[in-house]
């Protein structure tokens, strides 16, 4: 349940994250970060590392922590955001388990040379132009082989050429979430090298991985129906 820090907390099965975005990206009502939130239940596996690059107020760093991640790395190149960011952090009492940096792709190649970081999953809700740009610069390689990405704040228009891209760099397209006109993609980082090769598109509930079936949305603005993370 998303909790607005200035309104008195309400008693729920939900588990609660306290949020006051300031300028910061991140209040739970965008369909992006709803998308996001709904790949994060279905792909994250307790004990797990993360990497948030965008990661704004903090909400999907959040909720990476209260579903089980060990650690989680969460990047914003805006110092306002970041400034947000922990003080998100540390108002629902996660500053064990996320740690925020100042920075960007640059920054998260640099932390995994110098501590041999290999990241089960990476999240980035930020514009598709600058997905385009992180690809080309080697966001691929920023998970471990078989590591999962959830990439959002892609239009419907944009899709085919973001997985063309990305099955260029290695990326094997897994699922595609819609809402509206907003989409995110799960794609899964190739376990071995191979040539180039296009992309297929996948329609929205769509997914590769062998024996995981299509989700159906609720049509409520919660992850799916029966969770107790956030609505």
């Amino acid at each position: 349940m998303i909790q607005p820090a200035w309104i008195p907390a309400k008693t729920s099965d939900r588990l609660p994250l306290i949020i006051d975005p300031g300028m910061a990206f991140g209040t739970g009502t965008h369909p992006t970060t709803r998308l996001c939130l709904e790949a994060l239940e279905d792909y994250l596996i307790p004990g797990q590392t993360i990497v948030d690059l965008g990661c704004g107020s903090g909400i999907l760093s959040m909720a990476a922590a209260h579903l089980g991640a060990e650690r989680v790395l969460a990047f914003d190149i805006d110092q306002a955001a970041v400034r947000t960011c922990r003080s998100n952090i540390s108002r629902n009492a996660l500053d064990d388990r996320v740690h925020v940096r100042e920075g960007s792709l640059a920054e998260l190649v640099a932390e995994q040379k110098q501590v041999g970081l290999q990241p089960h999953l990476l999240l980035a809700n930020i514009l598709a132009s600058t997905l385009d740009r992180l690809i080309h610069e080697g966001l691929a390689n920023c998970v471990r082989p078989g590591g999962i990405f959830i990439l959002s704040g892609i239009l419907d228009w944009q899709v085919d050429d973001i997985l063309a891209l990305g099955a260029g760099h290695g990326m094997e397209p897994q699922e595609t979430k819609a809402e509206d006109d907003w989409r995110a993609l799960v794609l899964c980082r190739a376990q071995e090298a191979r040539p180039e090769q296009p992309a297929s598109s996948l329609g929205a509930g769509q997914r590769t991985r062998p024996g995981m079936p299509a989700l159906s949305s609720d049509g409520s603005t919660g992850i799916k129906s029966g969770s107790n993370l956030v609505s």
